[in-house]
């Protein structure tokens, strides 16, 4: 039995410990940072964690811990960092998560929790990270998500999500990345995501979206990454995409509803080194001027007639 009442600090990550996770911590009420990641610990998060008030770090990712994430999580109200990816954690995202308002990282990547996303996450309104990918959560995106007015990564991607995306995203200026791709969100792209200024990274793929996409798109003048691919859009793309100077990745494919022609405008996207486009109805020969692009390395359309 450790019990340092005074210590502020205890890393014991990286190393080859196993069994469960001890719960003498619970008498540790000095603790700040507290990390047992990267390890072979298994079984459950100790509910003494609720006794941590002063605890800011928690990191746990890379174990093998299993059970709930308990209630008494929601106690440890000065954490800042919250890191529980690669376990097997299961069971259903605890709704306590939304007392942590000071929270700027929560990260459950990479478990098998079940069941609809909290609404009280939108609660955590210093949240600047949130990365709840590779789960099997689902029900909807929470429209209180639009209340975390700093976040800047959304990660949801690999879940069984359905509905709509909310539109009120789009009121999320700080964002910089939004990954939702492989699950079973259906409605349209909302137009008013062409309002994210500082969006780097845009990926929708492997969903049911349908309709247009939507020419505000050209608006991500950051964008580097954007995915669309394995869906139901239909109509043509948008020439306002060649405004994207930073693209450097543009998957279209698998839409078969997409029709037309590849616009020449394309040929602005000075920077991009793959364009995807097999899987669609777009006919008709790539432009020139697209074939010129000095970065382009890799070309798939579904005509037969790429560049020469």
């Amino acid at each position: 039995r450790l019990v340092m009442p005074q210590l502020s600090r205890l890393n014991l990550e990286s190393n080859s410990f196993g069994g469960t996770l001890p719960t003498w911590w619970g008498a540790m009420s000095k603790l700040q940072y507290l990390s047992f990641a990267e390890n072979q610990f298994g079984a459950f998060i100790p509910t003494e964690l609720g006794a941590l008030t002063q605890l800011s770090s928690l990191q746990l990712q890379g174990n093998m811990l299993t059970g709930t994430i308990p209630i008494e999580i929601g106690n440890a109200t000065s954490l800042i960092e919250l890191s529980l990816e690669g376990n097997m954690f299961t069971g259903s995202l605890p709704s306590q998560l939304g007392h942590l308002t000071e929270v700027e990282v929560l990260n459950c990547a990479n478990n098998a929790l079940t069941g609809s996303i909290p609404p009280q996450i939108g609660a955590m309104q210093s949240l600047k990270s949130l990365y709840l990918n590779q789960n099997r959560l689902n029900g909807t995106i929470p429209e209180s998500f639009t209340s975390l007015t700093i976040l800047r990564y959304l990660a949801l991607t690999n879940n069984q999500l359905t509905g709509a995306l909310p539109v009120g995203i789009a009121a999320l200026v700080d964002l910089e990345s939004l990954l939702v791709s492989s699950n079973r969100l259906s409605g349209s792209l909302p137009s008013q995501f062409g309002s994210l200024e500082v969006l780097f990274e845009l990926n929708v793929g492997t969903n049911l979206l349908s309709g247009q996409l939507p020419s505000e798109l050209g608006n991500l003048g950051k964008l580097d990454t954007l995915v669309t691919n394995s869906n139901n859009f239909s109509g043509t793309i948008p020439s306002h995409i060649g405004q994207l100077s930073r693209l450097q990745l543009l998957d279209m494919s698998g839409n078969p509803l997409l029709v037309g022609q590849i616009p020449p405008e394309l040929s602005g996207l000075t920077r991009l080194q793959t364009l995807l486009l097999n899987g669609t109805s777009i006919a008709g020969t790539v432009p020139a001027s697209v074939c010129a692009l000095e970065s382009l390395t890799t070309l798939a359309t579904t005509s037969s007639s790429g560049c020469n």
